[in-house]
């Protein structure tokens, strides 16, 4: 019990450290700001989902009395909350002897679907997306106005930078380039939690892994299914997108997260195509090259195949082809 209990404290203290170093401006900071949830995810997929709460409540205790109450809420809310949740729901399985899910030492049948941890992320990625809506709004107007005067002032504190942007434009170009920055904040700020997230899943089952601890089984990415109801979510989300005002804004961040779930599905989709031919490497070389390059435009299509996936299940509908055994399952 000891043991159980350092270990809790113990990873919400080393998340603590981190979002402390954080708070110092510089590129380290930058990087650090990833992996400050990645102790916390650690505790709740080795030791359970209750350690992860204990090491949450241990980070705001501790940030709060360095840093102020802001500080550990903030820890709270957009760390602690999301491992709990998360490594809850990636350590359920269905215990193969029919006894409860995640009875220590049984060996699971089912673990809880990934693509339903993916839309999870999603969920909470695009929540966590529209605090800052919610803190400098709360209507879209005051958001972007207040968002458009701090990128405007920050440019102008680094001249060469802008100097560098603006380029051959007049002061309409400098306007233009502003409005897609703020614009944009939002659903890159959804996208990019919700990867983190999914990141800090997949580097915390490694890590407990390696301990010896019981770690989670990922079936093969090929084999990747999103629910049928996110593609409803999906097309409500991305129709309020394009309703001006606020609720636009609002749906910017879930349409994003769900857009880039599905983004993820269709890559899955192109690697169980390709998964017997012998060009796989450089095809999948070519496709991940492309969504680097092309960006938007790629990932757009990606996700459309993500969808007509979901819907029509076009896996399902290529004949089966001999597994000759000697590749491993991607």
């Amino acid at each position: 019990m000891a043991g159980y209990i350092f270990i809790s404290i113990g990873s919400g203290l080393t998340s603590a450290l981190l979002f402390g170093s954080v708070l110092s401006p510089s590129l380290l900071s930058i990087i650090l700001l990833y992996f400050v949830p990645l102790p916390l995810f650690i505790a709740a997929m080795g030791w359970g989902a209750t350690s992860a709460a204990i090491g949450g409540g241990a980070a705001a205790i501790a940030l709060t009395a360095v840093f102020g109450f802001k500080a550990g809420a903030i820890h709270l809310i957009g760390f602690s909350a999301p491992a709990f949740i998360l490594g809850y729901l990636a350590m359920l399985a269905r215990s193969g002897d029919g006894g409860e899910a995640g009875t220590a030492g049984a060996a699971p049948a089912e673990w809880y679907p990934a693509g339903r941890l993916i839309i999870w992320c999603a969920g909470i990625a695009a929540v966590l997306a529209l605090f800052p809506v919610a803190l400098l709004g709360p209507d879209a107007e005051t958001f972007y106005s207040t968002m458009r005067a701090q990128v405007v002032a920050w440019l102008e504190a680094q001249p060469e930078l802008k100097r560098s942007l603006t380029v051959g434009s007049d002061g309409a170009g400098f306007d233009w380039l502003v409005s897609q920055l703020v614009f944009a904040m939002v659903p890159s700020a959804a996208i990019v939690t919700m990867l983190t997230l999914l990141a800090n899943v997949w580097l915390a089952n490694k890590v407990v892994a390696v301990s010896g601890r019981r770690a989670r089984t990922w079936s093969a990415f090929s084999e990747l299914e999103l629910p049928r109801s996110a593609v409803v979510a999906t097309l409500i989300a991305a129709a309020a997108a394009f309703v001006p005002g606020t609720v636009g804004l609002l749906a910017t961040a879930p349409a994003s997260t769900l857009f880039a779930a599905y983004t993820i599905l269709g890559l899955a989709v192109i690697h169980f195509t390709a998964r017997h031919i012998p060009a796989r490497p450089l095809i999948l070389g070519s496709i991940y090259l492309a969504l680097f390059v092309f960006s938007w435009i790629a990932a757009f299509a990606f996700a459309a195949l993500g969808l007509a996936e979901t819907v029509l299940k076009i896996r399902r509908r290529r004949p089966p082809r001999p597994d000759t055994g000697d590749r491993k399952p991607d």
